[in-house]
């Protein structure tokens, strides 16, 4: 019988709870806990909000938190986020901090994510601690600083700046050895760019923690929404091309952002369109499991939306706007797609589902967006035990 060899692992990212915010940091305790429960030793090196990059780390729970302006990042003034991002290829200070913990961890593998928050040497720091790294792709950001490209933006990464930018990140990454990406189309993105050459390369969808619900659904036909209010996401999109239809119907949209108070006023009277913004992970997803279809409209390149895959794990239909990473998980399980920002597209799509054509489901294999399936197929792919 083979001995089984545990090991110490870090994971790096630009943020972690308690300062989460995104789908990327709930991906990343889902492996961190996988890897746990088959008795890995694993910590976190992440970022905390600060202005001051000289204070001290934080350890909180034995995860190590850098001070950073990361946090800040997407309410500064274009110039300023322009230095910001220079300053952060390079970062001494950062990089000086990094080396600290990783030289008192002493770990066998470290697991890169976004890097943003950190100096742009990190990669490099960690090959020469000879330590092997994995790196996951979870957006654009190494194809342009701006990081969220959409519809209408496609030549940003064909740019002059943009161009730079990706001949440095090239120099900094190239001794990754690992590459793994939640969506074929995110991967080819930087293939196509000459990143990674050596590099092995795994597609893997991200894991999701399925909810255990039994919820009857509401009588009335239901699409929703869960995500971010807000214009690049396609809300107010999908909120005139929905009420314009006077469909016999209801749509309710779950969740925050900087539109929320704005077509809360504007749809008050409407009665088929209604508005959650307080609601728990466990109760937007309760909420969901009542639904029928569940929409995406979104105007970003996005890798792979979690909001889809949780979408399919209760069993709803899936309409989804035909970009980026999106078309995949359609093609792979089930659901619609229509041409982004194309009210006659949505419409259409709308009315399929509204009027009973049936979307052949195959729940089998929704057994790989099991987390243990995920990291079964990460272990092998990274050959830990």
């Amino acid at each position: 019988m083979a001995k089984i060899t545990y090991m110490k692992i870090g994971i790096i990212n630009n943020l972690y709870k308690p300062y989460e915010r995104g789908g990327a940091e709930t991906v990343i305790e889902t492996i961190k806990l996988g890897l746990e429960k088959k008795g890995h030793q694993v910590f976190v090196i992440s970022s905390y909000p600060s202005f001051f990059a000289f204070k001290q780390i934080k350890i909180i729970s034995k995860n190590y938190f850098l001070p950073s302006a990361y946090y800040f990042l997407n309410r500064m003034p274009w110039l300023l986020r322009f230095l910001w991002h220079f300053f952060k290829l390079f970062d001494p200070i950062n990089l000086f901090k990094t080396r600290k913990i990783l030289k008192k961890e002493e770990p066998d593998l470290i697991l890169t994510h976004n890097l943003t928050a950190f100096s742009g040497f990190t990669s490099l720091l960690i090959k020469c601690l000879k330590i092997k790294q994995a790196h996951y792709l979870h957006d654009t950001q190494l194809l342009h600083p701006k990081g969220r490209i959409t519809l209408g933006q496609e030549k940003l990464i064909g740019s002059s700046l943009a161009k730079m930018w990706q001949n440095l990140k090239k120099q900094q990454l190239k001794n990754i050895k690992y590459i793994i990406s939640p969506s074929n189309w995110l991967l080819q993105k930087h293939l196509d760019k000459g990143f990674f050459p050596q590099a092995q390369t795994l597609v893997l969808l991200n894991p999701v923690i399925g909810e255990k619900l039994k919820r009857e659904k509401f009588s009335l036909y239901t699409f929703v929404y869960l995500g971010s209010i807000d214009q690049d996401k396609g809300v107010p999109f999908l909120l005139t091309t929905f009420n314009n239809l006077s469909l016999k119907a209801q749509l309710i949209v779950i969740g925050k952002g900087p539109l929320l108070k704005n077509l809360q006023a504007k749809y008050k009277d409407t009665a088929e369109i209604s508005f959650l913004s307080n609601l728990s992970h466990k109760e937007a997803m309760e909420t969901i499991s009542q639904c029928h279809c569940l929409i995406s409209p979104s105007f970003i390149y996005e890798n792979s939306p979690t909001v889809i895959l949780e979408g399919l794990l209760a069993g709803l239909d899936i309409i989804t706007s035909d970009i980026g990473g999106g078309p995949e998980i359609i093609k792979k399980f089930w659901g619609k797609q229509f041409k982004p920002g194309d009210r006659n597209s949505l419409s259409k799509k709308l009315l399929e589902c509204l009027e009973g054509e049936k979307q052949k489901k195959n729940k089998e294999e929704l057994k790989i967006l099991s987390p243990s399936v995920y990291i079964e197929k990460i272990s092998e792919f990274l050959e830990i035990s």
